[in-house]
């Protein structure tokens, strides 16, 4: 199967993909989504009535275009693009029975975000849905760095007449271009009072969220001095490891730890991700964040999590980080069981 298998300049060696053309792929495509169970979508068990009803209505919208996704002469997937010609581009994304669990699906996700961003530069995001309870789906997502946005309580109707939670993914073509990852800011409205009625508690965060991008991007920027430069000089650090091992850090140490990480990933590519669970004013002007971060070398995911609970405080120069504690090295695989990430 030749076709766009090297779309946007990316290694997809392992597969080809290929336009979808009717009329001549209509017996294809009846079969294919005929003989596999889509527990996850609306219609699990299309009739071929179905597929032909869809099928001309893809055919019949300019916005739309769909490819078959190709291993050794196998169709093992259909990938459906919609609304491209809006700035939202959507997705559905289909892989046969009997071929799931072998990283199709992530493959594929990533030669369509590619392509959307090569092909269409009108397009600014790549937003894609599934149910709540799609694990395997969601998981994909993450791997390809895209973000949740949306949370959508009994939204998506399943087989028995129930309904799901629909949740909604999305890369923003500037992260696509960077390859950053930009997290949703899900705590953004203040619930407290402000401390004195005048709106400063508004201010204090709002002033924080601007010092923790910047605290972020020092990171991945492998930038030891800036990331000291945020430390208090009376910094406390804390960080626990498996086998309840505990180390204990002053600035000191924690100057010499950064420095020596950056040193060790050079040309390595790092990249930390933050995802965050609470950030919280604790006094008039200290902030307390509690956060994952996971982390890429050599553009691969590790499968290790850190928590990290630190508390900062606005001094005249700036926000710092006077106390930190990590709970390190947790496995990825036990906390995406509970967390998003």
């Amino acid at each position: 199967m030749g076709g766009y298998g090297e779309a946007g300049g990316a290694d997809f060696a392992e597969f080809d993909v290929v336009e979808f053309q009717a009329p001549q792929d209509e017996s294809d495509l009846v079969e294919f989504l005929t003989a596999s169970a889509w527990p996850f979508h609306v219609l699990t068990r299309p009739s071929p009535a179905d597929v032909r009803r869809w099928m001309d209505g893809w055919m019949s919208d300019t916005g739309t275009r769909v490819f078959w996704l190709g291993v050794q002469e196998r169709k093992v997937g259909l990938i459906r693009l919609h609304d491209l010609e809006d700035d939202t581009a959507m997705f559905d994304l289909r892989i046969r029975q009997g071929e799931r669990g072998k990283g199709y699906g992530t493959q594929a996700l990533l030669w369509l975000t590619e392509f959307v961003f090569a092909v269409y530069p009108h397009v600014r995001r790549v937003e894609g849905e599934t149910r709540q309870d799609n694990a395997a789906m969601r998981r994909t997502f993450r791997k390809c760095n895209y973000v949740k946005e949306a949370h959508h309580r009994v939204a998506w109707p399943k087989a028995d007449g129930t309904y799901a939670d629909s949740i909604s993914y999305t890369m923003l073509r500037s992260d696509w271009a960077r390859g950053t990852v930009t997290p949703v800011q899900w705590d953004d409205e203040v619930r407290q009072k402000p401390f004195d009625g005048t709106g400063r508690l508004s201010e204090l965060l709002f002033d924080f969220r601007s010092f923790f991008t910047q605290y972020q991007t020092a990171w991945n920027d492998c930038d030891a001095e800036r990331v000291s430069a945020f430390c208090s000089p009376e910094l406390r650090a804390r960080w626990a490891y498996p086998g309840n091992q505990i180390s204990d850090w002053g600035y000191d140490e924690a100057y010499s730890g950064w420095r020596e990480a950056f040193q060790s990933y050079a040309g390595r590519s790092p990249k930390w991700h933050f995802h965050e669970v609470v950030v919280t004013p604790v006094d008039e002007d200290e902030v307390l964040a509690v956060y994952w971060v996971t982390f890429e070398l050599d553009g691969k995911p590790t499968k290790e999590v850190n928590l990290f609970v630190e508390t900062f405080r606005r001094e005249s120069a700036g926000w710092q980080l006077i106390r930190s504690y990590v709970e390190s090295s947790l496995s990825k695989q036990h906390v995406e069981l509970h967390c998003d990430l």
